[in-house]
């Protein structure tokens, strides 16, 4: 199952609950979701794109509640870092710049484009 929001909550000094409400669509495996921490009238909110990270973001929380303010690198896989991400993707991810430098034949810039109609 697939969750938009996960809402992370203490129930007492050493675990910590999980409530995440099903999606009406199960189709997307991998979604965004948006945590909601609540610990010691902190809010924290974090995009994340695997479920794995709900994991990595609690054992955070979790050693830096008891203050030992590690760093959440260390505690999350090598292949999320940013290294790794731009490694991955080097060859695949293209440079746009900045749109006032693009150089964009006149008969191009006077098109209208307009998003396609749902059916």
């Amino acid at each position: 199952m697939s969750c938009d929001e996960f809402e992370l909550q203490w129930r007492d000094s050493s675990s910590l609950s999980v409530n995440c409400p099903r999606m009406e669509s199960e189709r997307r495996l991998l979604s965004v979701a948006t945590i909601v921490v609540k610990v010691a009238n902190m809010v924290a909110t974090m995009f994340v794109e695997v479920a794995t990270m709900v994991a990595t973001f609690a054992t955070f929380v979790m050693l830096n509640q008891q203050k030992l303010n590690d760093d959440p690198y260390d505690y999350c896989p090598s292949y999320y870092t940013k290294e790794a991400m731009i490694a991955a993707y080097k060859k695949l991810v293209y440079v746009v710049g900045n749109k006032d430098t693009w150089k964009v034949p006149e008969d191009i810039k006077v098109r209208t484009m307009y998003p396609q109609k749902a059916e």
